[in-house]
């Protein structure tokens, strides 16, 4: 399935979704790309700015399914299970960067109170690394209390 969508005033939205009967799952070009050129495009709708970009983005197109299409019809079994790999890793990094995003943000809300006990508590449950100017904040604050 092919979806454009033009907001009237300023961009298109354009995106290819591929179904496979073998798995009832839809990818979207942006996973198929990520799968055969390893580069990251985080799942999203291409935006494009004018016609001119559009007939670009559609020839680019047509190169992709020319040179995949073959492997992609053969080998699907094995792609869409790779591809189901890719979500879930892409949903385990989304989730980490926000739990990272979400105790950085507390650890300078009590940094800026000053509450240095739920800082010290905070960072001792934190499961990941701690680097930079929190590793610091907090080397500082066991001084300042220890």
């Amino acid at each position: 399935m092919i979806s454009i969508s033009y907001d009237f005033s300023r961009s298109f939205e354009v995106d290819i979704n591929f179904n496979f009967k073998s798995n009832n799952e839809s990818y979207t070009l942006s996973e198929l790309k990520e799968y055969f050129n390893k580069e990251k495009n985080q799942f999203i709708a291409t935006q494009i700015l004018n016609d001119d970009k559009l007939k670009t983005w559609v020839q680019e197109v047509k190169v992709f399914l020319e040179n995949n299409l073959d492997e992609l019809i053969k080998n699907n079994i094995k792609i869409c299970f790779e591809l189901d790999g890719l979500r879930e890793q892409s949903a385990i990094d989304y989730n980490n960067e926000r739990e990272t995003k979400v105790f950085k943000e507390e650890i300078d809300k009590y940094w800026n109170n000053k509450n240095y006990e739920r800082l010290i508590e905070l960072v001792k449950k934190y499961n990941g690394n701690i680097e930079g100017s929190l590793k610091k904040k907090y080397e500082y604050v066991l001084k300042k209390i220890g």
